[in-house]
């Protein structure tokens, strides 16, 4: 028996299971969708540069390193959460998500079309979590079932060109980068039988897409 929180189980039954299974399905399933949908402009516009999202970066940019070789990335990470409780063993976890897509540095004459392409990402990574699901996208049958979300994903702000500066080897360097805020509900579930504690309640609760008996 395990609690659940969202889609990660504590204590894990798997070895090599995800820390953090959000970040994996919302990574893996953008990336997925943008190089499907965006790489014959990303060709045009860098060519010779690969795939628009080629690299998953799960982590917040301050913490990551920083290499053209790795550009362009998809950063995907928390940035805060709040959590209430709904219920005996019943919590829920309101978490902000941030999706950054950073380009290569290149020179001016490359870099005024990051802009529009930058627009372009957004577009495609607002669109794919409306969709919810890739046909090209082989992490799960649906972002929400494999993100372990209670409601659909809700975009609450996207950034144009927010230009993000990093320290690379003593040196400040400017990126150019597209942000978008997305804000995601996870359910924490727990096992009154992992504390011996029966759970007083027999009543049933509803979330997003959910009923939850909790008896």
């Amino acid at each position: 028996m395990t609690d659940k929180i969202g889609a990660l189980e504590i204590p894990a039954l798997e070895s090599g299971a995800a820390a953090d299974p959000l970040l994996d399905a919302f990574g893996s399933y953008l990336a997925s969708y943008v190089n499907s949908t965006m790489g014959l402009e990303w060709a045009r516009v860098a060519p010779g540069g690969g795939l628009p999202a080629k690299t998953v970066v799960k982590c917040a940019i301050e913490r990551a390193t920083f290499d053209n070789d790795r550009l362009p990335a998809l950063f995907v990470f928390r940035q805060d959460e709040e959590n209430a409780k709904l219920a005996d063993e019943l919590f829920q976890c309101t978490t902000r998500l941030y999706v950054v897509w950073v380009p290569p540095i290149a020179d001016h004459a490359i870099r005024e079309k990051y802009a529009p392409m930058g627009n372009g990402i957004a577009k495609a990574i607002k669109h794919a979590l409306r969709l919810g699901t890739h046909p090209d996208w082989t992490g799960g049958s649906t972002l929400m079932e494999a993100a372990g979300l209670s409601e659909e994903p809700r975009i609450t702000k996207t950034l144009f060109d927010p230009n993000i500066k990093v320290r690379v080897e003593g040196d400040v360097v400017e990126y150019d980068a597209t942000l978008v805020i997305v804000e995601c509900v996870e359910l924490t579930e727990m096992d009154p039988s992992l504390r011996g504690v029966p759970a007083q309640m027999a009543t049933s609760i509803s979330q997003g897409g959910f009923t939850i008996e909790v008896h």
